[in-house]
């Protein structure tokens, strides 16, 4: 019964937040236009942070089957990433864009990505927790790909109906998450309350390395520095709940996602606050640089750059 309610409220959540977002974004092809941001972008949330979050889980607890189970739980459940970190700078739209494009392209992969990797990870490290593509398929369709598909359909076909839920969204958004947060940590407190430092010490550090390791693989520009960030650290946490509630043995996972999604949480609110300050400091050419997105593929050069043999910025 609280799984069923989770799923519901997450369905909502996904489905507002992609209206919100969709209301913003021009163009929900933006990403597949820019390959050279698309492959960063995919390999670093698919490949390069849930590779180095295994092995620093390896590393910080050797000895704990279920820490190291549960936190890679929490990092393979990809897709929606943090909230908008740039929605108050003056470059919205390529930022939706952004965040809109990647959720396009990872939502259908979603399906052979989560139950291929699980399988991966358990063939090398020997434990048994296992995914079966069909729950994970149910999952994903039922309360992640089609809420957000249809969020972003009302907000590109039909600004009239979604143009006032956008407006409203936002608060309930945000109200909906922290209670769904509240539930699950309720649900838990007893586990929670019985990790040891070294388990909250290994999620934090899997945050923090996630964090940076997409902040410095984002490109040049602070706005593609800050999405890439927040999708390498905040994953899909509803997502991980509601596959681990079904398959078997899963459920003794959750509280481990739980520490990871409140230690992500914490990682980024804090990289949220040095990315605001920073361009709070930005003026003049600075700051347009720090929130200039790179040009489609095909695009013409501006004329200074063609004259001096540069080439535009990916």
């Amino acid at each position: 019964m609280l799984f069923d309610i989770v799923g519901v409220l997450a369905g909502i959540a996904v489905l507002l937040a992609a209206i919100v977002t969709g209301a913003r974004a021009s163009d929900p092809l933006w990403l597949l236009k820019r390959p050279q941001l698309l492959a960063r972008s995919l390999i670093t949330v698919l490949i390069t942070v849930p590779v180095i979050s295994l092995l620093l889980v390896e590393v910080l607890s050797p000895g704990n089957v279920q820490v190291r189970a549960g936190v890679v739980a929490a990092i393979l459940a990809v897709g929606m990433g943090a909230p908008d970190l740039l929605k108050r700078t003056d470059a919205p739209r390529d930022v939706a864009c952004y965040v809109i494009g990647l959720n396009v392209v990872l939502m259908p992969l979603l399906v052979i990505y989560v139950p291929i990797a699980v399988a991966i990870h358990r063939a090398v490290f020997h434990h048994d927790v296992s995914l079966p593509w069909f729950i994970v398929a149910k999952v994903v369709l039922a309360q992640a790909s089609l809420p957000f598909f249809v969020g972003l359909a009302l907000a590109r076909w039909r600004p009239n109906v979604a143009d006032p839920i956008a407006r409203h969204a936002p608060r309930f958004v945000g109200n909906t998450m922290l209670v769904v947060g509240v539930v699950a940590i309720f649900a838990t407190w007893r586990s929670l309350l019985s990790f040891g430092a070294g388990v909250w010490l290994t999620c934090l550090t899997v945050a923090t390395v996630a964090v940076l390791t997409g902040h410095l693989v984002g490109g040049p520009t602070l706005a593609n520095k800050a999405v890439l960030a927040g999708f390498s650290a905040v994953r899909f946490p509803a997502l991980a709940l509601l596959i681990l509630s079904v398959v078997p043995r899963g459920q003794r996972l959750i509280p481990l996602v739980i520490a990871y999604t409140i230690s992500s949480a914490v990682v980024v609110s804090i990289y949220r606050a040095v990315v605001r300050k920073k361009l709070e400091r930005l003026t003049g050419p600075e700051r347009e640089h720090a929130l200039r997105s790179p040009p489609e593929i095909g695009a013409r050069r501006p004329i200074a750059a063609r004259r001096r043999g540069g080439g535009p910025e990916v």
